[in-house]
């Protein structure tokens, strides 16, 4: 065998094995959490959620305000305007059609959202009786900075940060139940 050869393969042996180890490196820094899944957690998750909470709300209320007053905007009756074209012959839809799907689409757009804040609710609800509880509205509902949360209560920061991450911790396993126990067996 040449020595251009014997390093051929003594190369490939090598990258491959560098692979392996590489990937076996990867997986115990992973399982031994020193390494985040590149996957958002569900402690990110339930952070995201309270976040977005508020404009939650806020979305059901304008949603709900335009399909009350809905009439006002869209006057009843056909119009012989809307007409559409395409390569296919294609069935034309009348106006009242199109607000239909348009109304049908918004409204379940509006139930889902409520849905979501029903459920962020009754979490919620299951810690208000919490001594740390407000700092929940504080941080993702206000967005207030720990110092300030941490003045409010007369704490240190530490006990605000730990207060924090136990709260948000209890509401992930409410909220994200299946996946929490797979981040812990994983």
């Amino acid at each position: 065998m040449n020595d251009e050869r014997l390093m051929a393969i003594i190369k490939t042996t090598a990258e491959e094995a560098a692979e392996t180890s590489s990937t076996k490196t990867l997986l115990k820094f992973q399982k031994g959490n020193l390494m985040k899944d590149t996957k958002r957690s569900t402690f990110k998750k339930t952070e995201s959620l309270l976040y977005n909470y508020p404009k939650f709300k806020q979305i059901i209320k304008e949603r709900e305000e335009v399909l009350s007053c809905e009439s006002s905007f869209f006057p009843k009756g056909k119009s012989a305007d809307i007409v559409r074209y395409s390569k296919q012959p294609q069935v034309s839809k009348d106006i009242e059609e199109i607000i239909k799907e348009k109304h049908d689409a918004y409204e379940l757009s509006l139930e889902r959202t409520k849905r979501s804040v029903k459920l962020i609710d009754d979490a919620l609800g299951k810690l208000i009786e919490d001594p740390y509880y407000e700092i929940i509205p504080a941080k993702y509902f206000e967005i207030k900075t720990h110092e300030q949360i941490a003045e409010m209560f007369g704490k240190d920061i530490s006990t605000i940060t730990r207060n924090k991450s136990r709260l948000v911790n209890e509401l992930k396993i409410i909220l994200f139940s299946d996946e929490a126990i797979t981040e812990l067996f994983t």
